[in-house]
């Protein structure tokens, strides 16, 4: 009976180093995504902030870290990655994750940073001798990021109207060719391209 015992004890002993060559062998790598994607693209403008949906499968704890190309400010926590962008033009940011087994896994996001962008000036004419010049359609092409347009610059035959009013009204009192120029300016003071019409007067 003792002979038994002591044959027992040695088979559970000596099958540990097997169950862990047996798990390690059957474990799968860690998930990692960011929006559901391994790779994804995305522009933002210097110094706004965006996030991205972080997920991680894996049957274990996971240890997560991140590296990038610039120096923007990034975090993680729990199921968010948090970007600033801090620098102008193209960054890669890799998030990394790594089980207790040693498998790893990754996915990339690449950052386009861009700053402040011009306005785009739309001008409109209707009527002929009274006309009324409508730039509600001026826009600014980083509006997604806060920007807008604050100041609309009319230079009507000469006749300049500098203000933040978007549609203007004017009668010409004589007949022939008219010069009207717009250019709009933005919440960070940049302008436009100039918009030139020549307008004629009956």
């Amino acid at each position: 009976m003792r002979k038994v015992l002591f044959l027992l004890i040695l088979v559970i002993t000596g099958s540990c180093s097997d169950y862990t060559d047996y798990f390690e062998s059957v474990n799968k790598a860690p998930e990692i995504r960011l929006n559901d994607s391994l790779v994804i693209r995305d522009t933002l403008k210097i110094g706004h902030i965006n996030s991205y949906r972080l997920t991680l499968v894996d049957e274990e704890r996971l240890v997560t870290n991140s590296s990038q190309l610039s120096s923007d400010s990034i975090s993680i926590a729990g199921e968010k990655l948090t970007v600033k962008a801090m620098g102008e033009g193209e960054n890669e940011i890799m998030v990394r994750t790594k089980d207790s087994y040693g498998k790893e896994a990754s996915a990339k996001l690449k950052l386009y940073r861009f700053k402040n962008l011009s306005p785009a000036a739309v001008l409109k004419i209707a009527g002929n001798e009274s006309i009324t010049l409508d730039a509600s359609e001026s826009y600014d092409r980083d509006s997604r990021f806060g920007g807008s347009v604050t100041r609309y610059y009319f230079n009507i035959n000469g006749f300049v109207i500098d203000d933040n009013m978007k549609r203007v009204n004017y009668i010409f009192e004589t007949p022939g060719i008219k010069t009207i120029k717009l250019m709009v300016q933005d919440n960070e003071g940049q302008w436009s391209n100039e918009i030139i019409i020549n307008h004629i007067v009956n």
